[in-house]
C-alpha cells in the first residue's frame, strides 16, 4: 500500500466518521429546541473547519434528524470565518457585531479551556459542559466558568427552573 492509497483511505474513514458517527452529546438538542422554542438567538463558534460544519449541515443524519444545524442556529461560524482563533475573542467580538447585542446579553456554552478563555477574553459569561477530553484542564476550566454542568439534561433542568422564575 502506498502513501496516496493510504490517504485516500484516511480521508474516507474520516468522511464516514464527519457523516455517520458523530452527534450531539446526550440531550443537547433538548436544550437547543427548548431554548429555541423560548426565542433565543443560537449561534455555533466553532474552531472546526469549515469543511467539517459543512458536513454536520449537509451530510450528518444523527445532527439533522435531532435538531439541524440551519433551522436551529441563526449564525453558524466556523474557523474560516476569523483570523485569530480561541482563546481570542475575535469570533465572539464578530457575533455581538452582527446580532447587535451586548456581551451581558449572552451566555457562551463551551467544553474546553481555550472556548472558556475566549468566552472570559470578550467578557460573556459561559456555562461550561463536562467533557471527558477536557479533564486535564477541569480546575481551570471550573475556576472561569460562571455555570458548570454535567450534562445536557442538568443543564435543561436548571434553565428551565430559572425561566420559571421570570
Amino acid at each position: 500500500i502506498d502513501i496516496v492509497e493510504i490517504k485516500k483511505l484516511r480521508y474516507e474513514i474520516a468522511d464516514n466518521y464527519l457523516k455517520n458517527v458523530i452527534d450531539y452529546k446526550p440531550n443537547a438538542e433538548k436544550v437547543i429546541k427548548y431554548l429555541k422554542e423560548k426565542g433565543f438567538i443560537l449561534v455555533i463558534a466553532s474552531t472546526t473547519n469549515d469543511h467539517t460544519i459543512e458536513h454536520y449541515k449537509n451530510d450528518n443524519q444523527n445532527i439533522i434528524s435531532k435538531a439541524n444545524l440551519e433551522d436551529m442556529f441563526s449564525l453558524i461560524y466556523s474557523k474560516g470565518a476569523v483570523k485569530e482563533l480561541k482563546p481570542n475573542p475575535e469570533i465572539h467580538y464578530k457575533i455581538l457585531k452582527e446580532l447587535n447585542v451586548r456581551p451581558e446579553e449572552c451566555l457562551i456554552i463551551e467544553d474546553s479551556l481555550i472556548g472558556v478563555e475566549a468566552a472570559n477574553n470578550a467578557g460573556i459569561e459561559v456555562a461550561v459542559m463536562y467533557d471527558k477530553y477536557s479533564d486535564c484542564n477541569r480546575e481551570e476550566i471550573n475556576n472561569f466558568a460562571q455555570y458548570k454542568f454535567k450534562d445536557f439534561e442538568e443543564m435543561l433542568n436548571y434553565v428551565k427552573k430559572e425561566l420559571e422564575k421570570k
